[in-house]
């Protein structure tokens, strides 16, 4: 059951950046890691204007992928990364941790 996990993407389009809403197209972005499922067990993330997720179609109907899901909201907390070619992106500036 690993394959059933969580895809994790980064956007083809370097400076692309989404402060949330609509599903976008799969061919829009690279897979980055698929993080397994497992059984009784937990995977979490900070969202962030870059970070894309989705949970990839399940092709055999005699599987179920039973999930709990949690959304956090922390009001006036938000994670951004600077665009590529900025100073921070670079690593010349400090960074938070993400």
């Amino acid at each position: 059951m690993a394959h059933l996990g969580t895809s994790i993407y980064t956007p083809i389009e370097v400076n692309f950046r989404c402060k949330g809403g609509p599903h976008y197209p799969r061919e829009a972005f690279n897979l980055v890691k698929i993080v397994a499922f497992r059984p009784n067990s937990v995977f979490a993330f900070m969202r962030a204007d870059q970070s894309f997720h989705r949970i990839e179609p399940i092709e055999d109907a005699a599987v179920a992928r039973n999930i709990l899901a949690y959304y956090i909201r922390i009001k006036g907390l938000t994670f951004e990364r600077p665009p590529v070619g900025h100073p921070a992106a670079t690593g010349a500036a400090e960074q938070p941790a993400y």
